[in-house]
């Protein structure tokens, strides 16, 4: 440390044995710890951005799979038929679904698009799917959460993304196809989809 610097903290009674600059070593430890927790926030609020898309776009999937009054299914008391509500599939096991929705990133290209689609009409496993845009995607919403006028209002179609609905040919093959095309570019997640 400089002799004027020195001079100047001890006239304002600062002890200058206290102020210590930390080695080099110890500025980039610091610093790789910093950027270590940074990295483990980011891969949280990722996954957490992943289990929020699958509770709040899975019910956009299927309108037909709202529950609602029936043999088995009785509107709850308080109810009314139209506004049944509807719970969203968090886990649903893969040898019981014969639906999977593949879901788009927003970057995704319709190059990377068709060659999923390519990708599925290869697989004997499809028996059928169909692509759902963004205004598809926020009719289906718009259907389903008819009761929450404020949270159809407040949700924007491009807010949605984009998705193949898949009909499988077996509902043991879920698990198969899902994997395929999980690792594809512009492919964000693979949901299996209830009966």
């Amino acid at each position: 440390m400089s002799s004027r610097i020195h001079d100047g903290l001890a006239d304002l009674g600062h002890d200058v044995a206290v102020l210590r600059i930390p080695s080099p070593a110890a500025v980039r430890a610091r610093g790789e710890a910093l950027h270590r927790r940074r990295v483990v926030a980011g891969v949280a609020t990722a996954a957490a951005g992943v289990a929020l898309t699958g509770v709040v776009a899975v019910p956009l999937l299927r309108p037909d799979d709202r529950p609602g009054p029936g043999p088995g299914n009785p509107t709850p008391s308080g109810t009314s038929a139209a506004c049944a509500p509807f719970t969203a599939p968090t886990a649903i096991p893969s040898w019981a679904s014969l639906r999977v929705a593949v879901f788009f990133t927003d970057a995704a290209s319709p190059a990377q698009q068709a060659a999923v689609a390519a990708e599925l009409e290869s697989m004997p496993q499809v028996a059928s799917f169909a692509f759902e845009d963004h205004h598809s995607a926020y009719e289906r919403f718009s259907e389903i959460y008819r009761c929450a006028p404020e949270l159809v209002a407040a949700t924007k179609p491009d807010a949605l993304p984009e998705s193949f609905q898949v009909t499988l040919r077996y509902p043991g093959d879920a698990a198969t196809v899902a994997e395929r095309l999980r690792t594809m570019p512009g492919v964000d997640t693979v949901v299996h989809l209830p009966q």
